[in-house]
């Protein structure tokens, strides 16, 4: 314990204390309310420096501290120089053990709202997207089937997104022909009664509302992800990023993987059937939707996501940790040299075997084939 004259910071669940020595110099106590002290708890694990610790500690010089987050109020005191156990002490100063247990209990549950909520709220989004994305599809498809039997040509004059909002507009079909300067009669569509058009263009309304209703639910999951885990975002997109937190179950769970389990994310039966029955292993999950992923040659792709998963990883790392660095830009501009570089290595250059009347390494000529024991065939 520091000797006399040396100041030392110490703050216990129900109030924070300024020692000298082994005596108390001055100090502040917390309400005497089982709510204000959990959001008092609630802000040391954050981090934060308390009001109360500023207030105990003002004008004070050659201040020791006992955590890392008051270092902003003086310098870290030595391990050996523990200051007094007043943690225990509370009765001394009317904080009961009820008022403990209940202050507590109400931080316990904060906290676990808040891990919850934090990124949860992000894979479920996810998952609503996802929905919306597969019931868009299948609409869309049902509905190229049915209009076709009308109008079959309307699929390749016009763009997919396109499509249900022309067939909901109730544009004749005479008259979208006659617009792209074709003639009505080179159709070969079978008609459909009023009641059976008036049908399919209700059905195409549900489509595009559908449409609508995707596309503000991936805005709402893109600000989500960017909120969450922002460096991660900008490493591999927020789409991306709530994929790959979905994957391992937590932002949290994320920031504990290596860079070889993120690359893999999503491809474990794959990594299974490789362990299991010897199949190829593979070279990316998740990861393969990234543009420089799926956009590079197929020889690329594995170094290319195996650069993307170290630069995840960190940021992932930096998200999950609460660190207010913006790493996302840096991240991103290494992981495209990364992959500029991956790329400019070529394919790589497979091992060639010994030519026609080439001898082996152990003796002989290989046979017809090039393959299987010498001078033999297969």
């Amino acid at each position: 314990m520091g000797g006399p004259g040396t100041l030392t910071l110490r703050t216990t669940w129900f109030g924070t204390f300024l020692l000298e020595g082994p005596e108390v110099r001055s100090r502040e106590l917390f309400p005497h309310n089982a709510r204000e002290i959990a959001r008092r708890l609630d802000l040391l694990q954050q981090g934060e420096v308390l009001a109360e610790e500023r207030r105990v500690t003002q004008g004070a010089t050659g201040l020791r501290v006992t955590e890392r987050r008051q270092l902003k109020l003086g310098s870290l005191a030595p391990p050996e120089d523990a200051p007094l156990d007043l943690a225990s002490r509370g009765e001394e100063f009317g904080f009961g053990d009820a008022l403990r247990r209940e202050a507590f209990l109400l931080l316990a549950r904060a906290s676990v709202a808040r891990a919850r909520g934090r990124d949860s709220a992000v894979v479920q989004a996810l998952r609503a997207f996802d929905e919306l994305r597969e019931s868009e599809n299948r609409l869309n498809e049902r509905l190229r089937e049915w209009y076709g039997l009308y109008f079959p040509e309307l699929a390749t004059l016009v763009a997919a997104e396109r499509y249900a909002a022309l067939v909901a507009g109730g544009t004749p079909r005479e008259e979208t022909l006659a617009s792209l300067g074709l003639d009505a009669a080179q159709s070969s569509g079978s008609p459909l009664s009023e009641g059976d058009l008036a049908a399919v263009r209700s059905f195409a309304e549900v489509s595009v509302r559908l449409r609508a209703e995707s596309e503000r639910q991936g805005k709402t999951l893109g600000a989500g992800a960017r909120e969450v885990a922002p460096n991660l975002s900008s490493v591999v997109g927020p789409v991306l990023a709530a994929r790959l937190i979905e994957s391992a179950g937590s932002l949290t769970r994320l920031s504990r993987m290596p860079a070889s389990t993120v690359q893999l994310l999503g491809a474990e039966r794959a990594l299974f059937r490789h362990l299991k029955e010897g199949k190829r292993p593979p070279k990316h999950g998740v990861l393969f939707q990234h543009p420089a992923v799926h956009g590079a040659p197929h020889w690329a792709r594995g170094r290319i996501a195996r650069a993307l998963a170290g630069k995840a990883a960190i940021a992932a790392r930096a998200d999950a940790l609460g660190s207010r660095l913006d790493l996302g830009e840096v991240l991103r501009a290494a992981f495209e040299k990364r992959a500029a570089a991956a790329l400019a290595q070529g394919p790589p250059k497979r091992a060639r075997g010994p030519r026609a009347g080439e001898r082996r390494p152990g003796g002989g000529r290989p046979g017809p084939t090039g393959k299987g024991r010498p001078g033999r065939s297969r």
